[in-house]
């Protein structure tokens, strides 16, 4: 049996609280969403994560009364979680009254949580892709697509002082870490969020890797550490005037497990190494001419999120998490 949802409370409009009505399969969708259906005719506070605590009153078997906080961001966020349990938009009465379908629902709901232009051209196009029954996108270019709307995170590590905080300050076009030309200065991981080739990544920034003396750097390390095991993407950052990158022992493996397609190997300061890049180095930039920054933003969305995904036709079914 289908589930449907609407807001009966005014959609756009904050207030004290909002109610929302589901009709259908109570319990599975209650299920889905990720806590348990009261009994028919009584009430009881649930909590639907990541979202909120509310009242759930279930008047009869097949309809629940949901009564959330009444903040838009909060219904929008509702919403969006039920759209997440495969509910579908009541279209008679959308939460959403401009939507003129379900998937049109859902993409706006998507719309109010997603940064960066590319992610928002992809949402844009959807709904005409699902009316002209186009064939669906495969598991992989959808895992793809997914990190338009779930920025990835990006870890730029590297020997210490070979200019990892210039990169962050310059991608970003803001001071956001500390800067000096000596080693140690990153003593913790920054993390901002950057929008690079029109796509939002979250960015760490890792203290230098061969700085394990001080016991609070060894620690800030080791968190590091773990981050580039989590990473959706590594960069190593060498000098460009080193010959071969000097990764240390602890690290060979994790940045072997990225995989070629999930590690950039940048070298850095290339202004002051003029003539080719070294041979190891997937990506050459100097943060004080500008040299070879564009290219690099280019190839790190591109590893992330290809551009045979990006021009693939097939409508997209960015609702559902990830596989």
């Amino acid at each position: 049996m289908r589930t449907t949802f609407a807001q009966r409370s005014a959609p756009g409009i904050a207030s004290a609280v909002a109610v929302f009505e589901l009709a259908g399969d109570i319990d599975a969708a209650c299920e889905a969403i990720g806590f348990t259906a009261p009994t028919v005719g009584k009430a009881a506070l649930r909590t639907v994560p990541s979202v909120d605590t509310l009242l759930a009153i279930r008047p009869s078997e097949a309809v629940l009364l949901l009564t959330p906080h009444g903040g838009v961001q909060v219904c929008r966020a509702l919403s969006r979680a039920m759209l997440d349990a495969d509910l579908t938009h009541n279209d008679a009465d959308p939460a959403w009254p401009e939507a003129s379908s379900d998937i049109e629902a859902r993409m706006l709901t998507a719309l109010g949580d997603v940064r960066g232009e590319r992610a928002v051209a992809h949402l844009l196009s959807q709904p005409a892709r699902w009316v002209a029954d186009a064939e669906e996108v495969p598991p992989d270019v959808g895992l793809e697509l997914s990190r338009l709307l779930h920025p990835p995170l990006v870890v730029a590590t590297g020997p210490a002082n070979v200019g990892k905080s210039s990169l962050t300050n310059a991608l970003a076009g803001r001071t956001v870490a500390r800067v000096a030309d000596r080693p140690g200065v990153t003593r913790d991981a920054v993390a901002v969020d950057l929008e690079l080739d029109e796509m939002v990544v979250r960015w760490l920034d890792a203290p230098g890797v061969d700085l394990s003396d001080d016991a609070v750097l060894a620690e800030a390390q080791a968190l590091a550490k773990h981050a580039i095991d989590a990473a959706d993407l590594v960069l190593w950052c060498e000098d460009a005037a080193k010959e071969t990158p000097s990764v240390p022992a602890n690290l060979v493996t994790s940045l072997a497990g990225s995989g070629g397609e999930s590690r950039i190997m940048i070298a850095t300061r290339d202004d002051l190494n003029p003539g080719r890049p070294p041979r190891w180095a997937d990506a050459a930039v100097s943060t004080v001419t500008g040299q070879g920054l564009p290219e690099l933003t280019r190839l790190v969305r591109r590893r992330l999120v290809s551009d045979a995904a990006l021009a693939n036709p097939g409508a997209w079914a960015f609702w559902r998490p990830a596989p």
